[in-house]
C-alpha cells in the first residue's frame, strides 16, 4: 500500500475486468469473471463468497450468497425482470416492469396502477386492502386500509398548499393535524388535539428551539438550542461533546433527584459506530461489511468480553431487508424479513427457526406496513385487517407506539432502522438523532451534499435521505426517470441509448464536478470528481453516461436541488447536450 491513505488499488485481468479492490484500510474484495468477461463470484475481505450465475448478457440468473441462500430471476427480451424468487419472495412485473404480484412468505400481493404508474391499490391476501388516490397533480390524497369483509380500518387524507408542501393530514384514528410552514418550506409549528410542536430555525437550517408535549419520548431534548459553529452544544436538557473530527462522543440528559443518563461512542477512521456504552453501563459492538454496511450489533457481557446477544443483518444493495436475533435468552433464532417498493416498506414477516436448523420455521406472523408520504411506517395490519402496531411521532421522528401493541418495526425514515440501546436511528452512513433532528457525524460527502454537514432535511414530510448522504424529494418529474437502485438507472439510461446491458464502456475517466456556472465544486479544498462512462453505440456515435451521485445542491432554499443521478450526453456537447430519446436524468 502507498502511504498515502486516500489510495483505494485496483487489478486488472488482461480482458480489463477488475480482479481486486483494496481500500485505503487494506482490506481486499476479490472478483472472477467467465470465458464471457461475466462476473461469477465476489469475494469479501473476510472470505466470504457470493456466487453469479449470468445469462448470456451477463445479467444475473441466479445470486447465491455465502450462507447458500439463492435468488433467482427470469427477464425479458430487453433484460428487465419478470420473476425474481429469493429464499422468501418471488416477485412478478408487466411489460413496463412494475410490480404486479409479490408472493412473501406464502402471502400472495396484488398491485394495480393508473396509467401514470402510481399505485391504486395493493390487496396484500384475502383480507386486507390498501387503496390510494391521487390529486390533479400527481400528489397523493387520500390512503385507506380495509380488512375483513371490507371493514375500514384506516383512513388518511393529505393537503398541500401551492409549492407542494403537506399543510394537513386528517387521520381516522388521531383526528386532524395542521402545519405551520415559513417561506422556505420547513414546518414551524404542529396543532392537533391535546398536541403542539414548535420549531425555529437559524439561517443555516440548525434549530434554534423545538418544543413537543412532556408525555412524549425525548422530552428532555426540548426548549432552546445552542451551538459552537455547526456543532450542537445544548438541546433542552442534553448536552453533546465532540471529537476533533467533529463527531458527538457523549450525549448525556439531566435527570432530576438523580445523576444524568449518558451515551458514550467511539468511531472508526471511516466515521463509523464502532460501540456505544449506555446509562446502565451495558456495551454494544457493531460490525460492517466493505460496502459500509452495518452487518451485526453485538451485546456484550459486564466484562465485555462474551456476547449475549447478537442481531445480524441481511441486505439488498443498500436496503435492509432481514435481521436475525440470537441470545441465550431467547429459546430459538428470530428472524425479521422486510419487502420494500423503492424507499416504501410494504410487508413484515416475523419466523421463529429452529436453533439447529435456520430453515426450520417453528412459527411465524405476517403485516402489512402502511407508510407516510416519504415511507415512514405508520401502521403494522395484521392478516385478518387488526392494527398490530401504530406510531406517533414528532415531526422529525422520535417515535412512540401503543401499550397494547401486539407487534413492532425498528424502521423509520427511509433507510433508517431504531436502536433501543441508543435511541437513535442507524441511517447507513451516518447515525440521526430524532431528538435534535441532527447526525451525529458530519456529511462524508462535506458541502458537496448540503450546506449543513450535519442536519437532516428541511422538511421531512416530503424529503428523505436514505443513506444518511443527500435529500431526496419525493415528488415525481415526468422529465426524469426514477430508479430503485443505482444499478437499475443505469442500466435504464443504457437501454434508452440503445447499448446492451452487457457491453463495457470504452473507457471511464474521473473528472471534476463543476456547478451551472461551469466552475469546479471544491470540498475542503479539493475538487469534488466524479465518473463518465464512455461508450460507441452501434450507429457510430459516441454517448458519455455522467455519474452524478453526489447530486446539485444550489444553496438556495433547496430550490432546483438534485439528489443522485446520472445524465446521458453526446460526445460533442457533453456540457449541455441531449441525446434524442434519453431522459434528462436517471434517478435513484
Amino acid at each position: 500500500m502507498s502511504s498515502d491513505a486516500s489510495v483505494v488499488r485496483q487489478t486488472y485481468d488482461s480482458r480489463g475486468n477488475r480482479t481486486s479492490l483494496t481500500t485505503p484500510n487494506g482490506r481486499t474484495t476479490h472478483f472472477t469473471y467467465d470465458e464471457a468477461g461475466h462476473l461469477t463470484t465476489v469475494t469479501d475481505p473476510h472470505g466470504h463468497t457470493t456466487t453469479i450465475v449470468p445469462d448470456r448478457a451477463g445479467l444475473p440468473l441466479r445470486v447465491t450468497d455465502p450462507l447458500g441462500a439463492a435468488t433467482h430471476y427470469t427477464r425479458d427480451p430487453h433484460g428487465r425482470p419478470t420473476t425474481i424468487t429469493d429464499p422468501t419472495t418471488t416477485w412478478s412485473y408487466d411489460a413496463a416492469g412494475r410490480r404486479t404480484n409479490m408472493l412473501a412468505s406464502g402471502r400472495s400481493i396484488d398491485f394495480t396502477y393508473d396509467g401514470a404508474g402510481r399505485e391504486l391499490t395493493r390487496h396484500i391476501g384475502e383480507s386486507v386492502t390498501l387503496a390510494h388516490t391521487f390529486d390533479q397533480l400527481g400528489r397523493l390524497a387520500t390512503q385507506s386500509v380495509t380488512g375483513a369483509a371490507g371493514l375500514p380500518v384506516q383512513r388518511r387524507s393529505y393537503t398541500y398548499r401551492a409549492d407542494g408542501n403537506l399543510t394537513g393530514i386528517d387521520d381516522q384514528l388521531t383526528g386532524p393535524r395542521r402545519f405551520d410552514l415559513d417561506a422556505t418550506g420547513r414546518v414551524t409549528a404542529v396543532h392537533a388535539a391535546n398536541w403542539t410542536e414548535m420549531y425555529a430555525y437559524d439561517a443555516a437550517g440548525n434549530q434554534t428551539r423545538a418544543t413537543w408535549p412532556a408525555t412524549h419520548p425525548g422530552h428532555e431534548a426540548t426548549g432552546d438550542r445552542t451551538y459552537t459553529g455547526t456543532r450542537i452544544t445544548r438541546a433542552g436538557q442534553v448536552r453533546y461533546e465532540h471529537d476533533a473530527l467533529g463527531r458527538v462522543t457523549l450525549r448525556q440528559k439531566a435527570r432530576l433527584s438523580r445523576k444524568p443518563d449518558t451515551w458514550r461512542y467511539a468511531w472508526d477512521p471511516e466515521d463509523r459506530l464502532t460501540s456505544v456504552t449506555t446509562p446502565d453501563g451495558t456495551r454494544w459492538r457493531y460490525t460492517y461489511d466493505p460496502l459500509g454496511r452495518r452487518t451485526a450489533k453485538l451485546r456484550l457481557s459486564s466484562n465485555g468480553e462474551v456476547v449475549v446477544e447478537r442481531v445480524d443483518f441481511t441486505w439488498d444493495g443498500t436496503t435492509l431487508c432481514e435481521q436475525t436475533t440470537t441470545s441465550p435468552d431467547l429459546p430459538n433464532p428470530v428472524t425479521t424479513t422486510w419487502d420494500h417498493r423503492g424507499l416504501h416498506p410494504i410487508t413484515q414477516t416475523e419466523r421463529i427457526t429452529a436453533a439447529d436448523a435456520p430453515q426450520e420455521e417453528i412459527d411465524s406472523r405476517f403485516f402489512a406496513i402502511v407508510t407516510d408520504l416519504v415511507g415512514a411506517p405508520t401502521e403494522l395490519i395484521g392478516e385478518q385487517g387488526e392494527i398490530a402496531w401504530a406510531t406517533r411521532s414528532t415531526l422529525w421522528g422520535t417515535t412512540a407506539w401503543g401499550a397494547n401493541s401486539t407487534a413492532f418495526t425498528p424502521l423509520r425514515f427511509p433507510g433508517q432502522y431504531y436502536d433501543p440501546e441508543t435511541r437513535l436511528h442507524y441511517n447507513f452512513f451516518r447515525h440521526y438523532d430524532p431528538e435534535s433532528a441532527r447526525y451525529l457525524t458530519p456529511d462524508p460527502l462535506g458541502l458537496a451534499a448540503a450546506v449543513n454537514p450535519v442536519t437532516y432535511v428541511d422538511n421531512p414530510h416530503t424529503w428523505g435521505d436514505p443513506l444518511g448522504l443527500a435529500p431526496k424529494g419525493c415528488g415525481e418529474d415526468p422529465t426524469h426517470k426514477k430508479s430503485e437502485s443505482r444499478n437499475a438507472a443505469f442500466r435504464e439510461a443504457k437501454r434508452d441509448l440503445e447499448i446492451p446491458v452487457s457491453q463495457q464502456p470504452d473507457e471511464i475517466r474521473r473528472v471534476p464536478m463543476v456547478n451551472r456556472n461551469g466552475h469546479q465544486i471544491m470540498d475542503g479544498g479539493n475538487p469534488v470528481m466524479t465518473r463518465e462512462y464512455v461508450y460507441t453505440r452501434n450507429d457510430g456515435s459516441r454517448v458519455i453516461i455522467q455519474d452524478h451521485g453526489f447530486g446539485h445542491y444550489y444553496n438556495e432554499g433547496g430550490v432546483g436541488d438534485q439528489g443522485p443521478h446520472f445524465n446521458v450526453r453526446p460526445w460533442s456537447n457533453p456540457r449541455t447536450g441531449k441525446v434524442p430519446g434519453t431522459a434528462q436524468h436517471y434517478e435513484y
